[in-house]
């Protein structure tokens, strides 16, 4: 008898669900601690997630946080997109890059197809921000707002 094959899925990172105490940050570049909430009930994964939301909530723009795509962390291939910006005519999804981890453009055209494919072609070109640019509130809410209008 042949026992068949299970297959695994294992969680990687901190879960979706995971409250934490928010905690002060100081940015580089920046005197004053920046004091960091939560995200529709999530704790960000930087400074630069919590001012895209604060920029977004300004505008006025609905959005959603942490959108997965894929099966997300927990399957291979899978991806999160940082938010989701409920826009006219299209939803926009929007994608903070950093300079360590996110060089390739190849990378990031890639993950535009993956995420159009998901949306069944049903949202607008996904909007990189890049982390160097995000680097107060101000200059945030002033590429957000340019980026998306």
């Amino acid at each position: 008898m042949r026992k068949s094959m299970q297959s695994f899925v294992f969680k990687m990172g901190r879960s979706k669900k995971e409250k934490v105490d928010p905690v002060k940050i100081v940015p580089d570049g920046t005197r004053d601690p920046e004091l960091i909430g939560f995200i529709q009930g999530i704790m960000p994964g930087s400074i630069q997630e919590y001012r895209v939301a604060k920029a977004l909530d300004r505008l006025g723009i609905r959005y959603q946080y942490q959108v997965e795509i894929g099966g997300g962390r927990t399957v291979r291939g899978g991806q999160i997109v940082d938010f989701v910006a409920y826009t006219y005519p299209l939803p926009t999804p929007i994608q903070i890059f950093g300079e360590y981890w996110h060089k390739s453009s190849i990378l990031e055209r890639f993950k535009d197809i993956e995420i159009k494919r998901y949306f069944n072609h049903q949202v607008a070109d996904t909007v990189a921000l890049y982390s160097n640019l995000l680097d107060t509130a101000e200059n945030t809410y002033n590429v957000v707002k340019e980026a998306l209008q």
